[in-house]
């Protein structure tokens, strides 16, 4: 069942965190996963080279019920990240008789509407860098590797678990096995040889697009509304089929009523102005994007013949021939520069 989050304050979050609709605004999508110590991809290779790899000493289960996966590298002090984009539940920075020790608790919505809690703890006393109620972006540091709580020696106790409403009291959630999970959705390994490459990481972390996808491929209508689905906030995920995508559109005032409906039909540069305009007046819930803006802008005037494509929308909407799936990661990363 597709979970989707009310924008009402009297709902709370993991049972703890109001939910308003300022913290929806700022709810970006985590389209894909990594680590939370260790190597992004593999905890068992060192994240760098000051830092040993992690192996996993106890997982989900076993004869104590245990409820997640505890990583140790047999030392203190490793940075630990957020393992997708989400807004920090509880930020527990004093020792207040919890097994759990020092902890944080993030909530993420993935990109098929669903939502899980992940649970980091047992942090270093003094090193929590998350406060209650904040956006953080997959990667960010949230904290280091301690022994508080019921631990006999220095690790993360990693935890993913899934709610069956948002509301549910984070603890009381079902587990689920943490390493599998984010194996599950690790980034696309993708060449680092073009200039689209950065902008289809951010499209995916974001939730915007899913595994392998041909960058000069054209942009078709449906893939683009299940795009912009993904980016406005309080709607269904970006996992919506396009009929879906289109009617939560058209509900929102994005698309009009006689709008064009064949998912499969190319898209062109006229559409993707007005849709563009129309959802820049809605807000957008994207996460930054990490291409630095000079180098941004550069890509923007060699690829589109503008340095701000979201705020030239009567240049763009002229362009022959249609947008690829490049040229739309590029415009709507470019909507994170005009926040």
């Amino acid at each position: 069942m597709i979970l989707h989050v009310a924008a009402t304050a009297t709902l709370l979050l993991g049972g703890i965190l109001p939910e308003t609709s300022q913290l929806e605004a700022r709810w970006p999508i985590a389209g894909r996963w990594q680590f939370p110590v260790g190597d992004l991809r593999d905890f068992s290779c060192a994240a760098d080279s000051d830092e040993r790899g992690y192996s996993v000493t106890r997982n989900v289960g076993g004869p104590s019920r245990h409820l997640g996966a505890d990583l140790s590298n047999r030392q203190a002090g490793g940075t630990v990240r957020a393992a997708a984009h989400g807004v920090v539940v509880v930020a527990c920075t004093a020792r207040n008789g919890s097994g759990y020790g020092l902890h944080v608790v993030l909530a993420h919505r993935l990109p098929d509407g669903e939502i899980v809690f992940s649970i980091y703890a047992h942090l270093a006393p003094g090193t929590i860098v998350a406060r209650a109620g904040s956006r953080v972006m997959e990667g960010q540091t949230l904290g280091r590797v301690g022994a508080t709580g019921d631990a006999t020696a220095p690790h993360l106790h990693f935890e993913v678990r899934t709610p069956r409403d948002p509301w549910q009291r984070w603890e009381k959630a079902e587990t689920a096995d943490p390493i599998a999970f984010v194996r599950a959705r690790l980034p696309e390994l993708r060449p680092d040889t073009t200039w689209v490459t950065p902008y289809l990481d951010w499209s995916e972390s974001a939730g915007l697009i899913r595994g392998p996808v041909d960058p000069v491929e054209p942009m078709r209508r449906g893939r683009w509304r299940r795009m912009l689905v993904a980016a406005i906030p309080s709607s269904p995920g970006a996992g919506t089929d396009s009929a879906d995508a289109t009617t939560v559109l058209q509900a929102r005032g994005v698309l009009a009523a006689d709008c064009a409906l064949d998912p499969l039909e190319t898209l062109s540069w006229s559409e993707v102005a007005r849709d563009v305009r129309n959802a820049r007046r809605e807000g957008v819930r994207l996460p930054p994007c990490e291409v630095e803006r000079t180098r941004h802008r550069e890509q923007c005037r060699h690829r589109l013949s503008c340095e701000s494509p979201t705020t030239s929308l009567r240049k763009i909407g002229r362009r022959r021939p249609p947008p690829s799936v490049a040229d739309i990661c590029l415009v709507l990363a470019d909507l994170t520069f005009d926040e």
